[in-house]
């Protein structure tokens, strides 16, 4: 190759990783509406309405929806880009342990309690969106898995903060909100500003 070569294929590796982290918008976007309205539904059953003994009942309805929703994208999005990368594969590889420690935090609710299998699933999302911001060299992920990790460091200098489950889910709707929607509404707004 010669070096008018070399630098073409530079150039359209980082616009196509650009178009794809553009892309990927969608998923922050979707579990962080999904798990924010989980959120929110669950608090409003639990403190407001006679439904307090039901208020998970948000969980095993949304979260399934989401996982379907995300593997439809999943597919449309390598049938028009007809073909995985090394970014798609480590991306894929980071949430998929990502998703195991969130699963195994559920399936240990019952020892741990929802209280700290919650700041569990918070420290696995935290750390998966940190981790993918440095990747991707995009601050606001970096950023929001950080305030993640200070909410939850919060919780146990200062364990009051979960006097009450109902704490618990506000820390986990703020979470959210830093962690999965700014960044992603930031991502879909402005794909050349990072990469």
């Amino acid at each position: 190759m010669d070096q008018k070569q070399q630098i073409d294929t530079i150039q359209q590796m980082l616009e196509r990783t650009r178009h794809r982290v553009h892309r990927d918008s969608v998923y922050y976007l979707l579990w962080g509406w999904l798990v924010f309205a989980a959120t929110a539904i669950q608090y409003v059953l639990l403190t407001q309405l006679e439904w307090s003994n039901y208020h998970w009942i948000t969980w095993p309805i949304l979260m399934p929806i989401g996982a379907l929703w995300s593997m439809l994208i999943g597919r449309k999005m390598e049938k028009l880009a007809g073909h995985t990368t090394l970014l798609d594969r480590v991306m894929g590889y980071l949430w998929g342990g990502m998703v195991m420690g969130i699963l195994f935090s559920i399936l240990m609710s019952s020892r741990l309690g929802w209280s700290n299998s919650y700041i569990l699933i918070m420290l696995f999302y935290a750390i998966g969106t940190f981790i993918s911001g440095r990747i991707l060299r995009f601050r606001p992920l970096i950023y929001g898995g950080l305030f993640s990790l200070l909410l939850i460091l919060s919780v146990l200098v200062f364990p009051a903060l979960l006097a009450s489950f109902q704490q618990n889910l506000i820390i986990l709707a703020l979470s959210i909100v830093a962690t999965y929607l700014i960044p992603g509404y930031l991502l879909r707004a402005n794909k050349e500003a990072y990469v």
